[in-house]
């Protein structure tokens, strides 16, 4: 499922917000109808495979807000696909020291044409799924993974690398309950032959793997080398898991996604926006230069609802040097390649890129991203 954001794109009305509504099934196009009939007939078998799969492996989603719970089956969905697809990536990956000598695999990233159901990693507007951040951990060059066999409940920890070298390192293994209190650790010191394995540990019985004392429900194991890596012994459906009791709080040092302290001045990172995050309103630029005694990560300001006084600073209260240069970064609304233009107060200089419009002290302008640095 794409998240609850890209099906605000196209859901209409409260209703439609369910996870087997009409138009939600209308979007899935699994198993194929096999001709033209629309919507899919075959979509309730594609519906039943997610929800099956998340009711057998995560906490069935379930509150008494049908819109927050449609919210969860949209994440949890996802969380399996990442689970699964992080899952058989692994599986390959450690062939690579076997007799198949398997050294890559593909997965369907950019294929989403709507906002819809589908196998991709990165949905319709190109807002990563969950699996796209598995995808990241699962392909680095080198990786841990645990491979669980509960037929003769039997444990092995493989390291994998990709280098074309010797890879030394240390590895390290520890046991944490539900509540996020350490039970045991152990390190090891590895050496990773040429795209090839290391085994890291290898056990037989929950008696000899699970911290003595706890129970195969309660305890979990991070494995860490290059990167990291987490294996349950149980369904996450069954673990015990515990409330982390997270609340998000706001105080007089929050700042919020337009990129403004309370006190209404932008924030200093206010222009390092991931671009899932970048607001989309009519930004101003504000104009100094440090060698003038300003910031120069102050002069970024989003929506400001007065007209700017260019050229001062509100800390220094000095003007700020009429033929100060500042370079300008822009990504217009995230279309195209972002283009370098120096720009100086009142004046627009041609850098020898692409013309961008004149920018004077209090004029609006619309890119998604402002990037200011003196030069």
């Amino acid at each position: 499922m794409p998240s609850i954001y890209s099906w605000k794109e196209v859901l209409e009305n409260l209703e439609d917000y369910v996870f087997n509504s009409s138009v939600v099934m209308s979007r899935n196009h699994h198993p194929p109808a096999g001709n033209l009939s629309w919507p899919n007939p075959n979509a309730p078998q594609g519906q039943y495979q997610m929800s099956s799969a998340v009711e057998l492996w995560l906490p069935t989603p379930g509150t008494s807000d049908s819109n927050q719970t449609f919210a969860q089956w949209c994440w949890s969905t996802q969380l399996f696909q990442s689970m699964n697809m992080v899952a058989e990536i692994s599986w390959y990956r450690q062939g690579a020291g076997f007799g198949e000598n398997n050294l890559g695999s593909l997965v369907w990233q950019l294929n989403d044409i709507w906002q819809g159901i589908s196998w991709s990693a990165i949905e319709y507007s190109g807002r990563w799924k969950v699996l796209q951040y598995g995808l990241v951990t699962a392909y680095s060059p080198v990786v841990i993974n645990p491979f669980w066999f509960p037929g003769n409940e039997s444990l092995t920890i493989l390291a994998t690398s990709d280098r074309w070298y010797m890879v030394d390192g240390t590895t390290q293994l520890t046991w944490y309950d539900w509540c996020g209190k350490s039970i045991s650790s152990m390190t090891k010191s590895i050496s990773i032959p040429t795209l090839n394995n290391s085994l890291i540990y290898e056990g037989m019985g929950l008696d000899a793997i699970i911290p003595l004392g706890h129970d195969a429900k309660d305890v979990w194991l991070l494995m860490n080398v290059t990167s990291k890596s987490y294996f349950t012994l149980v369904s996450l459906a069954y673990s015990n898991l515990v409330d982390p009791q997270i609340a998000v709080l706001a105080d007089d040092n929050y700042t919020d996604d337009w990129g403004h302290a309370p006190s209404g001045r932008p924030r200093d990172d206010a222009s390092s926006f991931h671009p899932d995050q970048q607001p989309r309103a009519s930004h101003e630029m504000l104009t100094g230069g440090q060698s003038a005694g300003y910031n120069a990560s102050s002069f970024f300001a989003a929506g400001r609802p007065e007209p700017l006084k260019g050229g001062r600073d509100e800390d220094s209260k000095e003007e700020a040097p009429e033929a100060q240069t500042w370079d300008v970064l822009a990504d217009f609304n995230n279309a195209g390649p972002r283009y370098s233009t120096a720009f100086g107060i009142g004046q627009h200089q041609d850098a020898g890129y692409p013309q961008l419009p004149r920018l004077v002290p209090g004029q609006r302008v619309m890119p998604t991203v402002l990037i200011l640095q003196s030069s």
